[in-house]
């Protein structure tokens, strides 16, 4: 029997391993999929590296607000390839780190309670005195949405996957994420579309910022408030999306959906 079993290997369960290997070494950490980290592989990190090149490329075309002159020609080909180099270094380090472990104290595959203090993996089963849940989460998604659009639907976790810029690209959501990666899409010079399902952006509770902001982002972002989308089709080249505004159908056709509307801990996988 183990003192500690830790399920999962991102930054808290990373965390937790660090901190309770000090206590004992009678301890275990089971992981399902990549041994690196959430924010390392598809969150913060390549994230901020697409916004400071798309932020690069917004100053410079606004030059002319501080007296420069610019005139060059921008090549986004290779944007993709440089967030994912960065973002490969990023999750080496985690990972050279993990391979530092002693190996009796990792296992890699998926975890299931079997009582109080057995889990199983891979068909063999382990005890511990106590656990230390660090699942994660997963992205939401429409799942009758992926039936229909296939590749062309997009979340969070594959964006940082693509091997070039999309030529156009709808953000369905309107929180903190969808906003920055839609902002940095359109500064890249993608035609970007988000649609937000209620009159409200972000996590600003105050309604005078929530006016300020939509008022700002308004003027360079495209976004479609209190609409989503009611028919979506999918093929081989883009997706098509239907959706009412102003007691008008209308249509858009994009090369991707990406879905950024939240994500769901991954605690009911255990069971």
């Amino acid at each position: 029997m183990f003192d500690i079993i830790i399920i999962g290997a991102g930054t808290a369960g990373i965390s937790a391993y660090k901190e309770a290997v000090k206590h004992t070494n009678n301890i275990l950490i089971i992981n399902d999929g990549p041994w690196d980290t959430t924010c390392a592989r598809v969150g913060c990190m390549p994230s901020k590296v697409l916004i400071s090149t798309a932020n690069r490329m917004f100053d410079i075309q606004n030059a002319q607000e501080v007296a420069l002159e610019v005139s060059s020609k921008i090549n986004t080909d290779q944007v993709m390839q440089h967030v994912q180099t960065l973002r490969d270094r990023f999750t080496q380090a985690t990972l050279k780190d993990v391979e530092q472990w002693p190996a009796e104290h990792k296992i890699s595959g998926k975890a299931h309670f079997i009582d109080s203090q057995t889990v199983e993996v891979n068909g063999q089963q382990y005890q511990s005195k106590s656990f230390i849940l660090a699942v994660g989460s997963t992205p939401n998604y429409d799942q009758t949405w992926k039936k229909e659009l296939g590749n062309r639907l997009i979340t969070t976790d594959q964006i940082f996957e693509l091997k070039t810029l999309p030529k156009s690209i709808a953000v369905i959501g309107s929180g903190v994420i969808a906003l920055e990666i839609a902002q940095a899409m359109h500064r890249l010079g993608i035609e970007t579309t988000i649609f937000a399902r209620s009159k409200r952006i972000g996590v600003l509770t105050s309604p005078r910022l929530q006016q300020l902001a939509q008022k700002e982002l308004g003027k360079e972002l495209k976004i479609l408030f209190e609409t989503l989308p009611n028919e979506v089709k999918g093929s081989e080249e883009n997706a098509v999306l239907t959706y009412q505004l102003d007691e008008t159908e209308k249509t858009l056709k994009v090369e991707y959906v990406l879905a950024a509307t939240g994500r769901t801990s991954l605690i009911d996988t255990l069971k």
